[in-house]
């Protein structure tokens, strides 16, 4: 298949601070329903809820795994570690083949590695279950914000993005309480076991209800090296550059906290899971509404005061 030469700046737009947008050609007008919407946010969940909704269960599972304090920090980074590769392999992979196809391979191997996860006594098998699950669930933030492209642009792909977070925000601030009530009534496995149900659950609705946004016509294979000379050029783009640097700067606080919040609430200062939870829910709030942004109305051809009311989403892994 002839490969399709885009230039980067031509796909990229500085529409404020901290913000980058993906621009191409107008496209087919495709209008998704509520439900379609609903099950585009809840999908996106799946990453942010898996890192989370297990933070409360780190004491019990480095007392099962038998790894002793702080060994369950290690699993949290094999998770992160899996969905920054995950994200820069299945972008391509999408363009390639689909929208439709790779989110159902994508969400199998999640769910088939969570099951997985749900039944091992091995730690360091535990940690490689991690990182292919990782890899698997990564197709959630990348599949949903291409869809948006392949759909929308200006006041449109406001509209619609807009509708998508606030189905997103609400993942990772109820996923620590989610993982207390597992708690409550089980052990850390049965939290892996709910996750895999879930996302089964999910992948089902995605091949009853979402279309293929992406024609046949429009996709391209990319040769490894071209990938390669792509994301180059992008590290040469001072305008995604600053703006990508800024956005890190902000998630490597919220990694840190992630990864030693269960030690130190729970280990030093002899907090419950409940409270834990609780903490963690707090924080994902404030993270999730300081992420209010007048300037997403810039990629429209005019902004009416009601785009003050819109939310530019941020994906963070955790």
């Amino acid at each position: 298949m002839r490969v399709r030469h885009v230039s980067v700046s031509r796909w990229t737009r500085l529409i404020g601070p901290g913000s980058l947008v993906l621009t191409s050609s107008p496209h087919p007008a495709i209008r998704f329903s509520t439900g379609q919407i609903i099950l585009l946010g809840l999908v996106s969940t799946i990453g942010p809820i898996s890192t989370d909704m297990y933070l409360p269960a780190f004491p019990q599972l480095e007392r099962d795994l038998g790894q002793g304090p702080g060994s369950a920090q290690l699993t949290l980074a094999a998770w992160f570690i899996g969905l920054a590769i995950g994200q820069f392999c299945l972008g391509p992979l999408s363009d390639r083949f689909g929208r439709h196809k790779p989110m159902v391979v994508g969400l199998a191997i999640y769910v088939l590695a969570t099951i997985a996860l749900a039944t091992t006594t091995s730690y360091w098998s535990f940690c490689l279950l991690r990182l292919v699950a990782a890899l698997g669930g990564a197709i959630t933030s990348v599949i949903p914000r291409a869809i948006v492209r392949d759909v929308a642009t200006g006041h449109e792909a406001v509209r619609l993005m807009s509708q998508l977070t606030l189905v997103f925000g609400v993942g990772p601030i109820l996923a620590p309480s989610l993982g207390s009530v597992f708690l409550a009534f089980g052990s850390w496995r049965l939290i892996f076991w709910a996750g895999a149900v879930a996302a089964a659950l999910l992948a089902g609705l995605w091949l009853v209800v979402m279309p293929e946004t992406l024609p046949e016509e429009k996709r391209y294979a990319l040769p490894p090296i071209e990938i390669l000379r792509r994301y180059i050029s992008l590290v040469r783009e001072p305008v995604f550059m600053s703006s990508a640097t800024l956005s890190s700067f902000s998630t490597f606080v919220m990694f840190a906290y992630l990864s030693n919040a269960p030690l130190l609430f729970e280990h030093l200062l002899g907090f419950t899971p409940r409270a834990l939870q609780s903490s963690s829910a707090s924080m994902r709030g404030g993270s999730f509404w300081r992420r209010r942004s007048t300037g997403v109305c810039r990629i429209a051809s005019s902004s009416p005061p009601s785009c003050r009311q819109v939310f530019w989403p941020v994906w963070f892994p955790g």
